[in-house]
């Protein structure tokens, strides 16, 4: 089993319109690492807010499309095509030029390395959450001794 998926009961319960509590959960552990990804990708940090906005929204609409019964589905593989897809409709829709899809900085990445770029995110997100919560467990010195092993 792979210790970095997303709880397929959170994805259940998130999928439920009238669970607002799950959708908040889902929200609070991902908008930080989507945020990540549109700033690796390309978008400006003033612009990543209301992306960030739009895409929790079409995530709250579609999160129900998720197959969480198929023995293969991979919630984070589903969750970086709609992420790309985003990506690319706000630099279509934010550049006037004809070339703007070849001038985007994400217009020179293929699909499998922004995969690649999502997953390894992912990790240093889910690392970065642990170490956050061993903080508050053990004091000073012993968070120093981890960190530098």
């Amino acid at each position: 089993m792979n210790n970095w998926n997303t709880r397929k009961s959170l994805i259940l319960r998130a999928s439920d319109p009238d669970d607002h509590s799950a959708f908040e959960e889902f929200v609070y552990y991902y908008k930080n690492f989507i945020k990540m990804v549109f700033v690796k990708l390309g978008v400006s940090e003033n612009q990543s807010g209301d992306l960030l906005q739009d895409l929790l929204l079409k995530l709250w609409k579609d999160i129900g499309k998720f197959d969480t019964k198929r023995e293969k589905s991979n919630f984070r593989g589903w969750l970086s095509v709609v992420i790309r897809h985003e990506v690319y409709r706000f630099f279509k829709k934010n550049k006037k030029e004809s070339d703007a899809l070849a001038t985007m900085p994400l217009a020179s990445i293929s699909e499998s390395e922004v995969d690649n770029l999502i997953e390894e995110e992912w990790k240093a997100y889910v690392t970065s959450l642990a170490v956050g919560k061993m903080k508050s467990h053990f004091d000073g010195n012993a968070m120093k001794i981890f960190q530098m092993t």
